[in-house]
């Protein structure tokens, strides 16, 4: 699709129609970036926060979990 925006940038009549399919294909691959990138640093807070309450556990100690 990007590429075929390039092209639609020599010819005068869809020119606008390019710009606006380069501009939506760096869009929404920036947006899907940016979901990964939650998506990813959540399950690592998934994590670490079992690590937490594990070590909690093995020293007795009492961890309330709020929601």
């Amino acid at each position: 699709m990007t590429a075929q925006g390039f092209l639609e940038l020599f010819d005068k009549k869809v020119y606008i129609y390019g710009i606006i399919r380069i501009l939506s294909t760096v869009i929404l691959f920036c947006i899907s970036i940016f979901a990964l990138s939650f998506w990813a640093n959540g399950d690592a807070l998934q994590a670490e926060e079992e690590a937490y309450v594990k070590m909690m556990e093995q020293y007795g100690m009492e961890h309330r979990q709020e929601k």
